[in-house]
């Protein structure tokens, strides 16, 4: 028994573990409720989300989650396919599809051989941390090493994993985000701090850290060409096919448009790694800021009234956020049009 909840070990090993409660806190719940604590308990309390557009999907989500299955395919397999089952279960445009394979052999045409990693995660794992919730990390794969490895950026520089336990993440990325402030953004993220601890308590000591694999999109071509007319530039998917050439969307203008692609920047995918490291002190702060949200959720499931953040309505780099429109009326989700029940959260097996 621990924390008065029941752990069952699945495999020899102890690695996989059935929890029979179904309350958690995961890196995702944690990011959600410090953006605003209605839109958590929208999402994971009354389980309402929009309803999914119908038709196929072109989303960084599915994308991520494809690139995911086809490097599980290759490690589990030695051959790196994404599956039917994947493509009918996330239902990729076939740009998106597309994309998602020529990131998945690219990386794998990068990064041939990695004869550290050894072990795989399958499941999600729960670590100790608060009497009425247990934290929870997914990891992607994580390895043990017996002397310091060197492994190149792939930005021009090295680094060097000291032995000991690594996490192993893999992240897509857009080429539109400044590949500096992203790597800086990992020096305070909160998942690295859920998955050391989650990995940290299977393993019995602190992981080393956490080596992120980042396949960077290539660069989107937005051509812009000029009206003749208003000299106003417009991208060249906004202007409008006509008999006579194409009609600028600024004043109707007709004209010739050169259509070829003219662009000037090799649009190639990236793919470069990130070590990310925590102190025990820093891990120590983010324990107790989880514990503390922790501690508010207990508060909200009991009968608490969940806050809402009006700051986080609207936001400049990510828009509106899903439930602004109910929230914005006084209403729930389950009150508006669009929204459904969603599949349960419960990561039990």
């Amino acid at each position: 028994m621990l924390f008065g909840r029941t752990y069952a070990t699945i495999d020899k090993e102890g690695f996989r573990r059935l929890i029979m409660t179904p309350k958690f806190l995961d890196y995702s719940q944690f990011d959600t409720f410090m953006a605003c604590e209605l839109k958590w308990w929208e999402r994971y309390r009354q389980e309402y989300q929009r309803e999914p557009k119908t038709g196929q999907n072109n989303d960084a989500r599915t994308l991520g989650s494809l690139v995911h299955e086809g490097l599980d395919a290759f490690r589990t397999t030695g051959t790196p396919t994404i599956a039917n089952a994947s493509i009918i279960k996330y239902r990729p445009s076939p740009e998106c599809l597309s994309e998602a394979t020529l990131l998945l052999n690219g990386y794998i045409a990068t990064y041939p051989t990695e004869l550290f990693t050894r072990y795989y995660c399958e499941e999600p794992l729960r670590f100790p941390l608060h009497t009425q919730m247990d934290g929870l990390a997914k990891i992607d794969s994580y390895f043990n090493i017996g002397e310091p490895i060197t492994i190149p950026t792939g930005l021009g520089s090295s680094f060097t994993l000291e032995p000991g336990w690594w996490i192993h993440e893999y992240k897509t990325k857009a080429a539109s985000k400044d590949v500096g402030k992203y790597i800086g953004s990992w020096r305070m993220n909160m998942q690295a701090a859920f998955q050391m601890m989650a990995l940290e308590a299977m393993v019995g000591e602190r992981p080393k850290g956490v080596l992120v694999n980042v396949l960077e999109k290539a660069p989107e071509y937005k051509p812009v060409r000029t009206c003749k007319s208003c000299k106003e530039r417009s991208e060249l998917r906004d202007w409008i096919p006509a008999a006579d050439g194409y009609r600028c969307p600024q004043c109707d203008n007709v004209q010739d448009l050169d259509t070829k692609d003219n662009s000037k920047v090799a649009r190639v995918p990236k793919y470069y790694r990130i070590m990310v490291q925590r102190s025990m002190a820093e891990l120590e702060r983010s324990r107790i800021d989880m514990v503390t949200v922790a501690q508010r959720m207990v508060e909200i499931d009991a009968g608490a009234d969940p806050l809402r953040r009006t700051n986080s309505c609207v936001d400049q780099i990510w828009g509106q956020c899903e439930y602004y429109g109910p929230h914005s009326e006084g209403l729930s989700a389950a009150q508006y049009n669009g929204f459904v029940k969603v599949e349960s959260l419960h990561y039990v097996k």
